[in-house]
């Protein structure tokens, strides 16, 4: 992104009450400080996963920092890009894990985000 195109975005997303650029930042913050770095699991019936069979009611960590930064996913993974969330890749988008997944996912997802951009949108 150019300077201008930099400014706009930052203008328009902290003063307009949202917006793509303010959506990108909080993705991206999210991205690289996840508030919940692992999350548990058990699974409800005997299940193959990786060539190991595991009994009902195993515990499984799923680890969304170690996703959220690998590599195989993330061009440059250490670094906080905003650039990575403004446009449609559905790869990035299959890998990003904020809020869990299926029949599992946050149920507040959407009201927290939205509650989030509002919030960083009118802080200024």
């Amino acid at each position: 992104m150019t300077d201008h195109e930099i400014i706009s975005n930052i203008l328009d997303a902290f003063l307009g009450g949202g917006g793509p650029y303010c959506e990108a930042v909080i993705n991206e913050t999210i991205r690289v400080h996840n508030a919940a770095h692992t999350v548990p699991r058990e699974n409800t019936g005997s299940d193959e996963l990786l060539g190991y069979n595991w009994p009902a009611h195993s515990e499984f960590m799923l680890f969304y920092e170690g996703g959220n930064k690998h590599p195989e996913f993330w061009k440059n993974p250490e670094a906080y890009d905003t650039d990575r969330f403004m446009n449609e890749d559905i790869v990035l988008k299959k890998n990003f894990v904020i809020f869990g997944g299926g029949l599992r996912q946050c149920s507040r997802k959407k009201i927290g985000f939205d509650l989030d951009k509002r919030f960083h949108g009118n802080v200024s």
